[in-house]
């Protein structure tokens, strides 16, 4: 057997790192720590400067129409109900959708807080810190600040004329620009319609006017809060809109941290976790050959960058015992190694939160999560290519290994079973593109009356299966 490789930075020992340095910085690399500190870094800043830091008092005409406004009292969106509208509403949709449509994994829905819960304090750090340095006058200061009398018009003052009492009423007058309920509610509202657009893959396969119009719905809920500041004379148009694009801006830089862009064919699905690329990089005798889900080479790569791996030199080769007519397994894999239960019928598979990624790519190439494939049951993978149908099977078969959580055959992990006897319960079928003979719409309806098929419906099947943009590339479409 070849002595097995250790790549370098695995051992703590070899690479020169002492080991409590070495398991810090795997912890580090491989998990979240870095930012849940970033985000414990910004929270504790934001609110330092909301309840320590005053707003720098520019100085203002106490006969200036543009702040002469009156102080409402009652506000349309008060700051309680805006946590409501842009956190709880937000955070509702995302743990809902996950857990009810999409039926996620713990580490989809774990992206999908730590996003909003970013773009929020993040948009909350960077409008306090703007607000108390521009000191920018709000539309009702004069009647916040109510004047001693006697003081003259015309003339430039300071908050020293001002005879209001209540600290935070006085001094959140010079709080106008940016607007932070705009700010707030479009990273927090943004994010949840950037998020939607994800899930719905509104941005691919010319998705219908419905889903888009759901996907902005929460832009809508945003925009009718910023523009309630304006009623309440809080702040002014200028106020709220640099107030909204800062939060959009930010909800959508939170949003591309954790997921994919909305054009990507896995825009529905957050990245990997941190270091699983590494990890890959450091699996023993795997090296990347290209697959035809690449776009060209065999299909057999992942098989062949096994076999290559397990050889550790040419001269092993000379070491080789005469193999027997007949193959048989080795004997550290009949044992330890468990039976699959109850096989009569066949087999019933469940891939549960499944993907697979190259050790070069920062993106997933196939994902597979939370399918139950039932005894007897024909099920099929539909799909555009390229999109990882073969890398699914092989993961089926064994032959390439999943990066997250496993493949249940018959209530057993497949890491459990003994591969030999698994392999004996499968009969693979090879894509073959064959047309029988006639048109492409005489073939899609084999077994039917052609003529009982409508052409939309006909169009409809194959937009399913992504195969319609190609059909009709064709110089003569679905009647070549």
């Amino acid at each position: 057997m070849a002595p097995r490789y250790d790549p370098p930075g695995r051992n703590g020992d070899k690479d020169g790192v002492g080991g409590v340095i070495g398991a810090i910085s795997r912890f580090w690399t491989h998990s979240y720590a870095p930012d849940y500190l970033g985000f414990a870094g910004l929270l504790t800043a934001y609110l330092l400067i909301n309840f320590l830091v005053e707003p720098f008092h520019r100085l203002f005409f106490i006969n200036d129409l543009r702040i002469s406004f009156p102080h409402a009292e009652v506000e349309r969106v008060p700051v309680w109900l805006n946590f409501v509208y842009a956190l709880f509403v937000p955070l509702g949709v995302l743990l809902l959708w996950n857990a009810v449509i999409a039926r996620a994994g713990f580490h989809k829905q774990h992206s999908a807080v730590l996003g909003l819960a970013i773009s929020l304090v993040l948009a909350s750090f960077l409008t306090d810190v703007v607000k108390n340095t521009v000191g920018r006058p709000r539309p009702d200061l004069v009647a916040r600040c109510k004047p001693a009398a006697g003081t003259a018009p015309n003339v430039l003052v300071d908050i020293d004329v001002c005879t209001e009492t209540a600290h935070h009423t006085l001094h959140d007058g010079w709080r106008s620009f940016p607007s932070g309920h705009s700010s707030f509610s479009f990273a927090g509202l943004g994010y949840l319609a950037f998020f939607l657009a994800g899930q719905l893959r509104v941005f691919r396969d010319r998705r219908d006017l419905g889903r888009a119009l759901l996907c902005l719905a929460p832009l809508l809920g945003a925009a009718l809060i910023a523009i309630s500041r304006c009623q309440d004379y809080r702040h002014d148009v200028y106020d709220v809109c640099v107030g909204s694009a800062l939060g959009f801006l930010v909800a959508w830089f939170a949003y591309r941290r954790y997921w994919p862009s909305l054009s990507s064919r896995d825009c529905d699905q957050p990245y990997p976790t941190p270091g699983s690329d590494l990890d890959e990089r450091d699996r023993e005798g795997w090296r990347r050959v290209r697959d035809e889900e690449e776009g060209g080479g065999a299909a057999a790569g992942p098989i062949l960058g096994r076999s290559v791996g397990s050889i550790a030199s040419p001269h092993d080769l000379n070491d080789l015992p005469s193999m027997p007519q007949e193959f048989t397994r080795p004997v550290e894999s009949a044992l330890e190694k468990a039976h699959i239960p109850d096989t009569a019928g066949s087999m019933k598979i469940e891939p549960k939160d499944v993907y697979f990624q190259y050790p070069t790519s920062n993106a997933a190439i196939v994902r597979c999560h939370n399918l139950a494939i039932e005894k007897a049951q024909s099920a099929a993978r539909v799909g555009p290519s390229d999109s990882g149908q073969t890398i699914i099977i092989s993961l089926f078969e064994q032959f390439c290994d999943m990066q997250r959580r496993q493949v249940v055959v018959n209530s057993t992990d497949i890491a459990d079973i003994d591969i030999y006897e698994y392999r004996k319960h499968l009969s693979p079928v090879t894509q073959e593109p064959t047309l029988f003979q006639g048109a492409l719409r005489q073939n899609i309806p084999l077994g039917m009356d052609p003529e009982s098929v409508a052409d939309e419906q006909l169009r409809a099947v194959c937009r399913n299966a992504s195969t319609h943009d190609f059909i009709a590339s064709l110089p003569e479409g679905y009647n070549p």
